[in-house]
């Protein structure tokens, strides 16, 4: 699979041929396609807006949909602009969408987009966090911020560069940023210095290894996932690591503390250490 997400009591798992999701409540899988509604087969990538029930589904194509009430909303506006959605963060009312062309926000309670940046070079942006009043971006080119409520994002002198490195995800965990560097390296954004501290865990001198697979914070835990382990951090930074030689591209942990690893056959596996 290429990503793991919890929507309520479902596992959703998009893969390299499609989409489906494992109920755990009855423990029933459900592939998806086009005859359900949707109007797209090749995910890119997912996002869920719990407080209003809103599943974002973003397309290799650039298409959109949007699954709330019961109801599937198309999107083109990225299709329409060829532009490649990366993948969609939530904060609030606001779905910050990391794409080829920069970063867009999308507001939930009006159903619009505002106006995009494009100030982070021809590769786009990989994705986004917020911590605090700011909204984090990441790209080759490194890591940028900017307030999230201000107003003119499009000006792009108003994007403080806080790294110059290649970063490839950021996530918001414990009061932090963590980002995900090349080479294998996680790191968390310190505000008072200025600096990126990193955070030791285990890389073996092995290409496979050292690089970061998946990053992601979510019912209290930050799951960091390479190719030979999964380390579960808790807000007080105490890791737990499990020893996997699975191939994997993303791996969450549900509310239950359940592992979930959208693996690269494009199966979904679970680990219960509970």
């Amino acid at each position: 699979g290429i990503q793991a997400l919890e929507v309520g009591s479902k596992i959703y798992c998009a893969t390299l041929t499609g989409l489906f999701y494992y109920d755990k409540s009855d423990r029933s899988i459900h592939p998806l396609c086009k005859v359900d509604g949707f109007s797209d087969i090749f995910v890119k990538c997912m996002a869920y807006d719990k407080p209003n029930d809103m599943l974002f589904i973003a397309y290799q194509s650039g298409n959109l949909d949007i699954v709330h009430a019961g109801k599937i909303e198309n999107h083109t506006d990225f299709q329409s602009q060829h532009e490649i959605i990366n993948s969609i963060n939530i904060n609030g009312d606001t779905a910050w969408f990391s794409g080829s062309q920069g970063i867009t926000p999308w507001q939930t309670t009006y159903s619009q987009f505002s106006t995009s940046a494009n100030c982070f070079g021809s590769a786009g942006t990989i994705r986004s966090a917020v911590q605090g009043k700011y909204i984090y971006v990441c790209s080759t080119s490194g890591v940028r911020r900017i307030e999230k409520n201000y107003y003119f994002i499009n000006d792009c002198d108003s994007w403080k560069s806080i790294s110059t490195d290649s970063c490839f995800n950021v996530v918001s965990f414990s009061g932090k940023i963590f980002g995900s560097f090349r080479g294998g390296y996680l790191k968390y954004y310190d505000e008072n210095t200025g600096n990126w501290i990193t955070v030791e865990h285990t890389v073996y001198n092995n290409s496979k290894s050292t690089n970061i697979n998946s990053l992601e914070a979510g019912n209290g835990k930050m799951v960091l996932s390479t190719y030979y382990y999964i380390y579960v951090y808790n807000t007080s930074m105490t890791v737990d690591s499990i020893s996997t030689q699975q191939g994997k591209n993303d791996v969450i942990a549900d509310a239950q503390g359940i592992l979930w690893i959208a693996q690269n056959s494009d199966a979904l596996v679970n680990i219960n250490k509970n």
